[in-house]
């Protein structure tokens, strides 16, 4: 109990510290440290689906390019995108698929409110070396 309510505080002081007025830059390997379920799953039925197994490295952005774990195909339909950065949206594009993700945070935390089929949020962090 202590240690969730440890990760939850530590979570929102960070996003709340780390929010920054202008452009980011998502560069690296990012790991998710927690998510939300849609309202009609219970968080039980959402682990047994394995909505919840997300791969070693979920999220990887180089230059343009999200490479996403094998795992993540079924939050996002695909693996590979380029993506566009505003001040507000991620947004991931290949010739099949556009998805358009509003977010809060910066370059080391990063919570996308993705509104798929299972989950509504997925809050990342990028992967310190």
């Amino acid at each position: 109990m202590i240690k969730k309510l440890t990760l939850l505080l530590t979570m929102t002081l960070l996003l709340c510290f780390s929010c920054q007025n202008g452009k980011i830059t998502l560069e690296g390997e990012y790991e998710i440290i927690g998510c939300k379920n849609q309202p009609e799953y219970t968080p039980e039925s959402i682990i047994f689906l394995g909505a919840t197994d997300f791969g070693e490295v979920p999220f990887e952005f180089t230059g343009n390019t999200l490479k996403l774990s094998s795992e993540m195909r079924k939050h996002f339909g695909n693996t590979e995108f380029e993506y566009k950065l505003t001040d507000r949206k991620l947004i991931l594009f290949n010739q099949n698929k556009k998805i358009e993700m509003t977010y809060v945070g910066s370059a080391n935390v990063l919570r996308l409110f993705i509104d798929g089929k299972y989950l509504k949020r997925m809050d990342l962090v990028r992967k310190m070396n």
